[in-house]
């Protein structure tokens, strides 16, 4: 589903076809591992022109942050237009992951040598992307020099999951000056890829530094990552699944301690090249959609619901929730802005909404169907106003101060959905998705239960796993009617 067609101000950015000749003026070579080390370091110095030939010679991929347009690449390029033959002073160079290195000497007026590069998955440029890029658009002079460290892997660390791991920690390592954000790390490791592939539009998230196919008003990969976590209910609780659980409360006050720890848990499931039905949070991978349609009315009904003149005269709107206005992501609603809310207050309401998830059992980790008890706008429609009004009970109660009031437990206890005993389901979700990488469609109740597609067969106890089935005649059950995960939701890019 994920739709990922923005561009990158440097041309190349994935390790190309063939294999790569430059042509160097000088190299040297060190083989590290007579002093402990792994690797053999070549170091060379070309011309800027050889480098900045375009489609790119050096690929991105072991770069976990794209280079972006800034002070540093002006600075760059101010270097490379007025003293060209000062770059090399002036610069740190460029770091190169590749498989193998070939030099060849030809000794030529302008060259010493030629080398060769083969470059595999997940190699290329791990530090210097912005020399490199600053070389691409202004570099295109001849006295301009730069230097090129280049490690040659080879076959170390040759199973494809540790070589993508080993080759993060040297890119982490190498960008220690400007320390790596987590959130490039686990883009550059995959572990957001079947989020990625869930979304109807994968731009709406910014994933990692440099991103160049986020828009504009893109949600930082931090913050998406909290409103799912919100919905957790192994970690925050639900009064049919988990009633240990705590509320929310510690995620709405924290941008990446969660974060960290699902990380840890990423790393360790990989390293132990774990089953994808036991991957970290798999359960709720198919509300990815609904978590970003579900911010976004938030953000429009706080704003526009047609509530009496009084709400939003109420303090915890007038001093935490009222805000600048921001388009919306997702189209469908009666306007196409909504409140810019605080980061907090998405992920409070995200985990207001926690007791609405529905699953097939209680063990997360043999869930194969996810969904809702209740359509979410109809939720809304129903229990904002009380829940807006204990709220505002919250925040008087805190002294109308925000961070006491987002800091209060009290404040994560309001819930939208109330069931109506705490053991037993005592009604059929509205809304169901299967845990299924490969079926990308909702389910959900026909207004005429002829038009079933497919049965779903819930049990009271959630112990007992629920299943749903294709529809062969008539049906005993829950009726519901497939329809495609692209006719859902309408993302506002997609339809520019």
């Amino acid at each position: 589903m994920s739709s990922e067609t923005g561009t990158s101000p440097i041309d190349a950015i994935s390790a190309p076809a063939d294999n790569v000749q430059i042509p160097y003026l000088a190299h040297e070579q060190a083989k590290s591992n007579e002093y402990g080390g792994k690797y053999t370091i070549h170091h060379f110095y070309f011309q800027c022109q050889e480098v900045g030939e375009t489609p790119i010679s050096f690929p991105l991929d072991a770069n976990p942050r794209h280079p972006q347009m800034n002070v540093q690449v002006s600075a760059m390029r101010d270097t490379l237009q007025n003293d060209p033959k000062d770059f090399i002073n002036r610069n740190n160079g460029i770091v190169v992951l590749a498989s193998d290195v070939e030099t060849e000497e030809v000794k030529q007026s302008t060259t010493e040598g030629i080398v060769t590069f083969n470059f595999g998955d997940g190699e290329g440029v791990c530090n210097g992307g912005h020399t490199l890029l600053a070389i691409q658009k202004h570099g295109d002079v001849p006295k301009a020099v730069v230097h090129v460290e280049v490690i040659e892997l080879g076959d170390v660390e040759a199973k494809s999951t540790s070589r993508r791991q080993e080759i993060s920690k040297i890119a982490d390592a190498r960008n220690n000056n400007n320390q790596l954000e987590e959130r490039s790390e686990a883009n550059f490791l995959g572990y957001y890829d079947q989020y990625k592939q869930e979304l109807n539009d994968s731009r709406v998230v910014d994933w990692h530094e440099g991103d160049p196919n986020a828009i504009d008003d893109a949600i930082n990969a931090y913050q998406f990552f909290r409103l799912l976590k919100a919905l957790d209910v192994k970690k925050y609780g639900h009064p049919l699944y988990d009633v240990r659980g705590k509320n929310h409360s510690s995620l709405a006050t924290s941008v990446s301690r969660v974060h960290r720890r699902w990380k840890e848990n990423m790393d360790d499931w990989k390293q132990e090249e774990g089953d994808p039905e036991t991957r970290p949070l798999r359960y709720l991978t198919p509300l990815t959609n609904d978590v970003i349609y579900l911010r976004e009315m938030v953000s429009h009904h706080l704003k526009h619901f047609n509530y009496d003149s009084g709400m939003r005269r109420r303090k915890v709107f007038q001093e935490y929730f009222q805000s600048s206005s921001r388009d919306l992501l997702i189209n469908g609603f009666e306007n196409t802005t909504g409140y810019d809310l605080p980061n907090p207050v998405e992920v409070l309401f995200s985990g207001l909404f926690r007791t609405n998830l529905y699953l097939s059992e209680s063990d997360i980790g043999s869930v194969k169907i996810v969904g809702w008890f209740r359509d979410l706008d109809q939720l809304w429609a129903e229990r904002s106003k009380a829940i807006l009004m204990d709220l505002q009970g919250d925040f008087k109660d805190n002294d109308k101060d925000p961070k006491n009031f987002i800091r209060a437990n009290a404040t994560f206890t309001h819930d939208f959905y109330l069931h109506g005993m705490s053991d037993v389901i005592d009604e059929p979700p509205e809304i169901v998705y299967t845990v299924d990488e490969d079926d990308e469609a909702r389910y959900v109740q026909p207004e005429d239960p002829q038009d079933a597609t497919h049965e779903l067969t819930v049990h009271n106890d959630p112990d007992e796993p629920d299943k749903l089935e294709p529809a062969t005649g008539n049906i005993d059950e829950v009726a519901m009617t497939r329809v495609e995960l692209g006719d859902v939701y309408e993302y506002a890019m997609l339809s520019e």
